[in-house]
């Protein structure tokens, strides 16, 4: 999630080990696991091939989280305290802010990955549900590849669509709306890659 890898790149096992800086043993049991959860694929006698993201990716990723938020969302809702929903709205404006001002400031998109992560993960972690955790970390993984492989030409607009739907899934928290999640962002990757309307 550093960025060192790049999405859709073909690699050896052996650049991996240079790359990671790990033995050979505990790689190939990496290997496998992320291959088993979509990440990368082993292409016999060609390499690993890291996962590129494509409109369908976008649009399944984003379709089981807001599935799996809903449920978070209603019950987030109706237990969440005014003042971590202040704060939320406090950063998220300011962030906004900031992007407007120096879109191309160098921490910025770094931050407001980390913003994103935590506010949904604050979201299914209120359930307290380790089978809804697991698989949300799952299709998280998959989310933060696409927001990677948009990150150096879209992020400026990317940033300004994230905080903007978020601050309206934070109001809607704060008013008690149990239908907060549907205000996801999936709609602002798809219309960035250039295709019609977001998933139903």
């Amino acid at each position: 999630m550093t960025g060192r890898i790049r999405a859709g790149a073909m690699l050896s096992q052996a650049d991996l080990v240079e790359i990671v800086g790990v033995p050979v043993g505990p790689l190939r049991e990496a290997v496998q696991v992320l291959e088993a959860e979509g990440l990368l694929t082993v292409m016999p006698r060609s390499g690993i091939r890291i996962l590129k993201p494509d409109l369908a990716l976008i649009r399944n990723a984003f379709q089981l989280r807001r599935l799996l938020e809903r449920e978070a969302a209603a019950h987030f809702a109706t237990h969440a305290t005014g003042g971590l929903l202040e704060h939320q709205r406090a950063v998220h404006q300011a962030l906004l802010d900031e992007s407007l001002v120096s879109p191309r400031h160098p921490t910025l998109w770094a931050r407001a990955r980390a913003m994103d992560s935590e506010l949904h993960r604050m979201l299914i972690g209120s359930l307290r549900n380790p089978l809804i955790s697991s698989t949300f970390e799952r299709v998280h993984c998959q989310i933060t590849l696409v927001q990677l492989d948009m990150e150096y030409e879209l992020s400026p607009t990317l940033i300004h669509l994230m905080m903007q739907e978020h601050l309206a899934i934070i109001t809607a928290l704060r008013s008690g709306d149990g239908h907060a999640s549907d205000a996801g962002d999936a709609p602002a990757y798809v219309a960035l890659m250039g295709e019609g309307a977001a998933p139903d």
